[in-house]
This record gives structure tokens, C-alpha cells and sequence, in this order.
């Protein structure tokens, strides 16, 4: 009687061992020798604890570039991004290393866009002759160009008759058009002015770039009388087209060059000064 007794208690026992470990999801008591895929479950159920606590989330502003390019590129960290435009952020999903290594990344990509340099063209038209003294003479920073231009191609008068200035960003194209002013024996000209592309050279040294000017040109023409029928100008006659790829020191003057003209004056001559501004 009391062996039986001992055995239902045991039993019993038994029984409610192995219902705690069914709920607290270890292998039941006298089961774990008989199962031999139980100790491999047991460790993915903790590998699978361990990654759901290591998963984080991070939400990254993004103030200068765009969430949707910023996004695209931090994914290659293995991470779960998506972008939100409209408030300017990003969220982040992952493993804490990932997510970590993706926000840093993202901060990096966030930085605002280097400042656009801009250039400013002023190109002095001048005037020139060999066998006469030109009363409007040139400014103090044309003496130099001036003795030049009389040492080495022997003119008797350099006269400077307009300036004209065009400013473009970096990289881009300009043009200005106007009319010169008529001086002594040389009537008002229609002209225009421009170049296809403005790009700045860095130099070795600080202070040395440079200014490269593709596709310059320079255009101007006396005036002429309308035809009878009013339709168009009679007697028009190209006095200038220089047309030239050239590349000059910033801030220096540069002759850029001189086209022969009809009468007694040998020819407009232009020189081009470019700074660089920041």
C-alpha cells in the first residue's frame, strides 16, 4: 500500500515538472535524452532572443541632402532605410552595430554643398592708331597695357572707348551686348560680347588659379543708314570678330587681340582682366 501510494506521488511530480517546462518552453523532464534535435532548438530560440535585443532604430535629420539619396546609399550597410521627405529625416532599422555605422554615414552624406564660386569678366575695348594721338587717352590701370601696345606694335594713340563687364557662376556661359560710343572719327557700334563657358583653374599655390574661357568672342560693326524700303540697314560693315579660347591669370590683364577696320584707325583692340570671386 505504501509503495503504491509513493508511486502516484511520484507521478504526480513528474507530471507537473514536465508542465512548467512545456510553459516556460525548456524540453520536458525525461525527454531531452530521448530528443536529440531538442538542444538545437533550445539554442535558436536564444540566438533569436539575443538578435531581437540587439535591434535598435535611429532617426537621422537630413537638412542639406536629399532623404531619398541618403537613404538609398546607408542601406548598403545591411540596414532597413526609409526616407521622410516631407519632415526631412530618415529612420533607420538593424543590428545596433549596422544601424550605428549607417547613422554616422548618413551625418557624412548630410554635409551642406561647397559654396559656388562665381567669375566676373570685364573685357576694356580699346582704340588704337599708328598715325594719330587719340585725345581720350586710358586710365591709370591701362598705362601698362598702353606702353605695351605702343613699344611693341608702334602705335602713336591708344584710346580706351568702353568696358563691359559680365559676372557668371563657375562653369557657365554670359554675354552682353550695348553699343560703343562714338569718338573722334569712328562712329557708334553695335557689339556683343560673350563666351560659351567661364571655368576656374586651381593653381598649385594659393592664389595662382587661373580663368579658362572657351568659345570667346567679340563682335561689333559701324552704323549704317536704313535702305529706302526701311528693312534693313545699308552699308553695314563688320569692324571686330574675335573669336578665341584663352585662359588668363585671375585678376591679370590679358590682350586677348585686334581685328583690322575700314578707314584710318588700324583697329579695336580688347583686353580681358577675370577675377575669381568667392
Amino acid at each position: 500500500m505504501t509503495q503504491q501510494v509513493d508511486s502516484r506521488r511520484l507521478l504526480a511530480a513528474l507530471s507537473i515538472a514536465a508542465l512548467f517546462a512545456a510553459l516556460l518552453g525548456a524540453p520536458a523532464l525525461g525527454q531531452a535524452s530521448d530528443d536529440p534535435s531538442s538542444g538545437s532548438a533550445q539554442e535558436a530560440q536564444v540566438g533569436s532572443q539575443r538578435d531581437s535585443s540587439d535591434r535598435t532604430q535611429a532617426i537621422v535629420h537630413i537638412e542639406h541632402a536629399d532623404p531619398e539619396s541618403v537613404a538609398n546609399v546607408v542601406r548598403v550597410f545591411g540596414v532597413h532605410a526609409l526616407a521622410h521627405p516631407e519632415v526631412g529625416v530618415i529612420t533607420i532599422e538593424g543590428p545596433r552595430k549596422r544601424v550605428e555605422a549607417a547613422r554616422a554615414a548618413a551625418v557624412e552624406l548630410d554635409r551642406p554643398p561647397a559654396p559656388t564660386k562665381s567669375i566676373q569678366v570685364v573685357a576694356y575695348v580699346l582704340d588704337a592708331s599708328k598715325t594719330a594721338e587719340l585725345a581720350g587717352g586710358v586710365p591709370e590701370d591701362l598705362g601698362a597695357v598702353a606702353g605695351q601696345l605702343r613699344q611693341i606694335f608702334g602705335y602713336r594713340g591708344v584710346e580706351l572707348i568702353d568696358t563691359l563687364a559680365i559676372r557668371v557662376l563657375d562653369g557657365g556661359a554670359g554675354q552682353v551686348t550695348g553699343t560703343l560710343p562714338a569718338s573722334a572719327g569712328r562712329p557708334a557700334m553695335p557689339y556683343t560680347l560673350g563666351f560659351n563657358g567661364a571655368k576656374v583653374i586651381q593653381g598649385e599655390t594659393a592664389g595662382s588659379s587661373s580663368v579658362r574661357l572657351t568659345g570667346f568672342a567679340f563682335n561689333a560693326r559701324t552704323s549704317g543708314l536704313p535702305s529706302e524700303s526701311g528693312e534693313s540697314p545699308q552699308g553695314l560693315e563688320s569692324v571686330s570678330r574675335l573669336v578665341t579660347d584663352l585662359e588668363v591669370r585671375a585678376g591679370q590683364k590679358a590682350v586677348v587681340g585686334k581685328a583690322a577696320t575700314a578707314g584710318e584707325r588700324e583697329g579695336l583692340i580688347v583686353v580681358v582682366v577675370a577675377t575669381v570671386l568667392e
